[in-house]
């Protein structure tokens, strides 16, 4: 008699033990320790019972010393990564041990040509089942995506920067390893962060700013950016439109990462020290007005105005006057010079459509006043033979008045060739200098 084998089909499905709801192989993990290959329960049913016996072993008194069966190496529990999946709380590699062979299944995953990640894949912060768009790509990984979701690994991240941000101490270590070049650094190499454990950025100096350039002249060669119509502002964490930020072809949304307000505050805050309560508080004491000129911005806002010597912020001014100070090196016998300047009649009475061209009587006649004064200029008395001077006239009568620096001719056409509006910066400086004597 013939004897027929016959051949069991291969099972697409499997009951959880847990649920009792029959589901495909794919909601199940890998177990080769069972008959069938696949764990008890499915995905969902297992990320609910890892939680709950992590929870029961958070209380596990953890040893003093254990042993590293990779290295073979008895070492202390702070060189163990916590863990409350394990029985005695902690990992079962040493740290050391666990970034080695991290670093070789990242690299292994890496070199694999090709990369097909699923459709779904359930986030186990959030126990949802969500799309491959909802997760960041990553070819370092199993799947090609990352472990959590975008918006859990956000949530994530801003605890984690959070609860750093708030220690009042933070130990910075001697040394340090960058990752990039695999060196190791003092502190000093490294730029100081506060979202970090260590207190230090991730790479040092010199390979951040390297990766930063490549990322930089990468987004630039882009040919088209499509722009978010909405992106969220770190700064004050708020989901503007895309109008509310400017465009930078440096990042990967073609917008700067903070919102327009946000940007003038990190500004302000980086070149004179100064926060929005300052600015607002400042801007209600002048009745939103110039310090100096009295007159409200018309279409640009006021300009911070602070002493070149000591940095310190003095007032809230209008970019003519700012500017104008800024000519005149916020120097009181500058401004007392310029104001006689102004009301001094020339001797010479001279039109100054007649010093215009290059005919000789117009050239005789700029080299007769250059020299009459010296060569300096009337107001700050800087040299003029190595510069450019300026031939200073009143745009009222069309008379010559003499021959300036670019500084100060720049200066008192800023000022509107006013004696009152240099009377009042004058008395801006005085008063701010005498605040800073007492």
């Amino acid at each position: 008699m013939t004897e027929v084998s016959t051949i069991e089909a291969t099972p697409t499905s499997k009951t959880c033990k847990e649920c009792r709801i029959e589901k495909p192989l794919t909601e199940f993990y890998r177990d080769l320790s069972t008959k069938n290959g696949f764990n008890g329960r499915c995905k969902v049913c297992f990320s609910v019972y890892r939680k709950q016996y992590r929870t029961k072993k958070a209380n596990t008194e953890v040893p003093l010393l254990k042993n590293c069966p990779k290295c073979n190496t008895e070492k202390p529990s702070s060189d163990f990564y916590r863990s409350r999946g394990e029985k005695d709380g902690l990992a079962y590699d040493c740290k050391e041990c666990a970034k080695i062979s991290l670093r070789k299944l990242r690299a292994k995953n890496k070199a694999r040509p090709v990369v097909v990640p699923p459709d779904f894949k359930i986030c186990p912060k959030c126990n949802l089942n969500k799309s491959k768009d909802e997760f960041h790509s990553d070819r370092s990984s199993k799947d090609g995506l990352s472990w959590s979701c975008k918006e859990c690994n956000l949530k994530g991240g801003n605890n984690y920067r959070k609860n750093n941000e708030a220690r009042k101490t933070v130990v910075i270590p001697d040394f340090r390893t960058c990752p990039k070049c695999n060196k190791e650094k003092p502190s000093s190499e490294f730029n100081k962060s506060n979202h970090r454990t260590d207190g230090l950025c991730t790479y040092c100096k010199e390979c951040g700013a390297q990766r930063k350039r490549v990322q930089e002249d990468k987004n630039r060669e882009r040919v088209f950016i499509q722009l978010p119509q909405y992106k969220k502002c770190p700064g004050c964490n708020l989901e503007k439109s895309g109008a509310d930020f400017y465009k930078s072809k440096r990042t990967a949304t073609g917008l700067n990462d903070y919102c327009k307000k946000c940007t003038l505050i990190r500004a302000r805050k980086r070149k004179y020290g100064v926060s929005e309560d300052w600015v607002d508080l400042t801007f209600e004491t002048q009745q939103g007005k110039c310090a100096i000129c009295d007159s409200p911005p018309k279409n640009r806002r006021l300009q911070v105005d602070h002493d070149h010597l000591t940095n310190k912020p003095r007032g809230l001014l209008c970019g003519k006057c700012n500017t104008g100070l800024g000519h005149f090196k916020d120097n009181l016998t500058f401004l007392d010079t310029a104001k006689i300047y102004l009301v001094e009649t020339s001797a010479f009475g001279i039109q100054y459509a007649e010093t215009k061209g290059y005919a000789n009587r117009a050239k005789a006649i700029r080299k007769t006043l250059l020299n009459s004064q010296n060569a300096v200029c009337k107001i700050c008395a800087n040299s003029l033979l190595n510069t450019k001077p300026c031939l200073d006239h009143c745009h009222k009568t069309g008379v010559i008045r003499g021959y300036l620096c670019n500084s100060c001719n720049t200066a008192i056409g800023l000022f509107n060739e006013s004696q009152d509006i240099m009377n009042r910066a004058g008395s801006y400086l005085k008063k701010h200098k005498a605040g800073e004597s007492q």
